[in-house]
């Protein structure tokens, strides 16, 4: 079950990353990047959560408008989340904000 819910993230990393214009590639990029923000947000101790959480860091320089503040709203609901829990995760997305700021 792992291979394949691993295998199913692999696959919405590509959905999110077309680059090519029209409604049916919009859609794919607009579907897979709910996905991966429904998954951080609900499911934040989750397996391969480091590789959603990047996913989702990366959305925030995406040219995409939608995908764009749909992800500045998952990064601050998880930030703004009141969970010491997740304390090292909150870090973990800090590190990546700095990261693709510098960049």
């Amino acid at each position: 079950m792992l291979t394949c819910y691993k295998e199913y993230l692999q696959v919405l990393e590509v959905f999110i990353k077309i680059k090519k214009e029209g409604s049916v590639y919009s859609r794919l990029r607009q579907l897979a990047g709910n996905v991966f923000n429904r998954l951080l947000t609900r499911h934040p101790n989750f397996n391969f959560r480091i590789n959603i959480m990047h996913a989702v860091v990366n959305q925030l320089s995406s040219s995409d408008v939608e995908l764009r503040q749909s992800a500045t709203k998952t990064v601050k609901s998880m930030i703004r989340k009141d969970d010491n829990g997740l304390v090292d995760f909150k870090l973990e997305i800090v590190k990546e904000l700095h990261k693709v700021v510098k960049s």
